[in-house]
């Protein structure tokens, strides 16, 4: 492979890695809203499966292709992690606007 193509395979690993992220993202959002036990640990559950499978179809696409993993896995776990943290922070940012705004509403 030539090296436009690993570039062009890294560049989607990293889009295929925030997809993934983005997945964590709504999964998360809906899961927080629940207080449970079980719906924490099935939120956290299925992030897990998504990360896995993300990693998995990247290892797949790696062997068919013939590339090393340098090219597949790691841009696609560094899209689940930066974009990880930054969805991360976008949801925590979210959540305190809603409780100060259910705090100025509520005196």
């Amino acid at each position: 492979m030539n090296t436009l193509q690993n570039i062009l395979f890294a560049v989607g690993g990293l889009a295929f890695g925030t997809l993934a992220a983005y997945v964590n993202y709504r999964v998360s959002r809906k899961g927080v809203k629940h207080t449970t036990m079980a719906a924490i640990m099935g939120t956290n559950a299925v992030r897990m499966l998504v990360d896995i499978a993300a990693l998995l179809a990247a290892f797949f696409v790696g062997r068919l292709f013939g590339l090393s993993y340098l090219v597949t896995i790691v841009p696609v776990a560094l899209g689940l992690s930066i974009f990880g943290m930054i969805f991360l922070k976008r949801l925590t940012k979210q959540f305190t606007e809603e409780e100060d705004n259910s705090k100025d509403g509520g005196e």
